[in-house]
């Protein structure tokens, strides 16, 4: 099925959340991509979660030379806790989320959006995986498809059947969503400091209130592989 970017309603806010702790070697990287990126009708946010690096100086200074970025400087909280200061603020239509660490494609926005012109209720994509000296490591791709959830037994078999086996991912990073469910259901991240897979949790919270998934078979995010990071220790 082609998607027409024509039909697109640039009207339509996307806010972008970027969740930064100690990432200053990476961080330029990250907010270069998100604001080059060719949808621009962005509300990029940018939270700062008690950095003691330069990240808290660069965060300030992209705020100087773009309108659409906001800051938060908070003490320091975890991941969740970051998201989830970002999402109290968001005001845009859609909601993305992304590390500071990693980067994302010039094409990543403008090419999901036009996807919820089909009254789709999340978008899910691929990703790579890349070194610190951006060589690609692995390309996870998903197939193709779009789901329908119409009764309680469609979702929980779709649960159990394709989310639990990484059918399609459960990252944060890797699917766009609604700031209307988020905001309706009043949906957050759990403590990351208490469970592992917070993504996880909130992507079956917020599944359980869609009717309709689009999942598309680009890799559109570049996660990077360092020592340091979450997923490595």
């Amino acid at each position: 099925m082609k998607i027409n970017l024509r039909g697109v309603k640039y009207l339509s806010k996307v806010s972008i959340i970027i969740s930064i702790y100690n990432v200053e070697k990476f961080l330029h990287r990250c907010i270069n991509s998100v604001i080059n990126q060719i949808y621009k009708n962005l509300e990029i946010i940018l939270v700062d979660d008690g950095s003691t690096d330069k990240s808290s100086e660069i965060c300030d200074y992209f705020q100087s030379i773009d309108n659409r970025i906001i800051v938060i400087h908070k003490k320091n909280g975890g991941l969740s806790s970051a998201r989830n200061a970002g999402l109290k603020i968001a005001s845009g239509e859609f909601v993305y989320f992304v590390d500071g660490d990693d980067y994302i494609d010039r094409n990543l926005i403008s090419t999901i959006i036009p996807y919820f012109n089909l009254n789709n209720d999340i978008c899910v994509f691929g990703f790579k995986k890349v070194d610190e000296s951006n060589d690609l490591i692995q390309s996870v791709v998903f197939p193709k498809m779009r789901i329908f959830l119409h009764n309680e037994q469609e979702l929980l078999k779709f649960i159990i059947e394709f989310v639990l086996k990484y059918h399609h991912g459960w990252e944060a990073w890797d699917r766009i969503y609604k700031m209307d469910i988020i905001n309706k259901y009043n949906l957050n991240f759990y403590d990351n400091k208490e469970i592992f897979a917070e993504d996880l949790y909130f992507y079956i919270c917020y599944i359980m209130h869609c009717k309709s998934i689009q999942i598309i078979d680009k890799c559109l995010y570049n996660y990077l592989l360092r020592d340091g990071s979450i997923m490595s220790q």
